[in-house]
């Protein structure tokens, strides 16, 4: 998938959700110059990124990756371009 250019943020996960991100074909997902956060999850969502090879989030207006302190995010972060604003981070 390649979420880019939009007003907001590129995906916004909330309300118990889950997010789950894997690669296809070798290709990583892109998720990149959006309007405001590249993944926001508020409301007790989560988010699954099974390694840093299947997302690239970069150059977005906010952050790469915005968490409230209700949600979890299951990921090897190392790879997602700064700024990161989430307290709940997993290792996956």
């Amino acid at each position: 998938m390649d979420i880019t250019s939009n007003g907001a943020n590129g995906i916004q996960v909330e309300d118990g959700s889950v997010l789950t991100v894997t690669a296809s074909g070798g290709k990583a997902n892109v998720i990149s110059n959006n309007g405001a956060d590249g993944v926001r999850l508020k409301g007790m969502a989560l988010a699954h990124f099974l390694s840093a090879a299947t997302i690239s989030i970069t150059g977005n207006q906010g952050f790469s990756l915005h968490c409230d302190n209700s949600s979890l995010v299951e990921a090897d972060v190392l790879g997602l371009s700064p700024p990161i604003r989430c307290s709940r981070i997993a290792a996956p």
